[in-house]
């Protein structure tokens, strides 16, 4: 199993619409990526390693796949879109990162 995962940084000041993210946003990923999406999962950080210390990531969302020369023939494609839509919901840049999920 493949993640693809796209952190937002927790900068003070900077807006993120998580119900937009979560109900338009992640539809829209969805919709365009079809069946290779396998799930998907979002986090929102609480805090760093001491308690009450600010989160590194405000928002971390996972979207899960069979292999990674899926995210490339589903997603990529569909990357305009996907970018279109980043500032109805945050002025923040996102991080991204690809991994192999072990466990």
């Amino acid at each position: 199993m493949i993640a693809f995962t796209v952190m937002y940084p927790d900068e003070p000041g900077r807006r993120f619409d998580m119900e937009y993210y979560r109900e338009k946003h992640l539809a829209l990923v969805k919709e365009k990526v079809g069946g290779a999406l396998k799930g998907v999962s979002l986090e929102t950080g609480l805090s760093g390693p001491a308690p009450g210390s600010p989160a590194a990531y405000r928002v971390v969302a996972r979207l899960l796949f069979d292999r990674i020369e899926d995210i490339g023939t589903y997603m990529a494609p569909h990357v305009p879109a996907f970018d279109a839509d980043v500032p109805n919901f945050t002025d923040l840049t996102p991080q991204f990162q690809i991994n192999e999920v072990v466990m």
